[in-house]
């Protein structure tokens, strides 16, 4: 798991202290609690199988400058391409790497 996934799936910790933390380690990833929520039940449907590459659900990705956007995954890529190269998406305590802005390709 990386450290940002420790980070944001720490219930010790506020949002205002992960967001500290997450801006300590250098992520412009940035949590806020009014959007890009993922739901209980969200989170239930989420699969990520390292063994067998099957990655679908819900996940946050990380655009850079452009912010943070919660996005769906289905059968390993993005419901919709977001226009986007080498955007990272963390989901189901995993990091993936999305170089063409659709195909997921696992980091950690």
């Amino acid at each position: 798991m990386t450290k940002v996934t420790e980070i944001i799936r720490n219930d010790k910790l506020t949002v205002a202290q992960k967001n500290a933390e997450l801006e300590k380690i250098g992520s412009t990833l940035r949590l806020d609690p009014s959007k890009n929520v993922i739901t209980a039940e969200e989170e239930k449907m989420t699969v990520v199988n390292v063994d067998t590459g099957v990655y679908s659900g819900y996940g946050l990705m990380n655009m850079g400058g452009c912010g943070t956007a919660k996005v769906k995954v289905v059968d390993g890529k993005l419901e919709e391409n977001v226009g986007f190269n080498n955007g990272y998406l963390y989901m189901g305590g995993h990091e993936f790497e999305v170089p063409d802005g659709e195909h997921l390709k696992l980091v950690k």
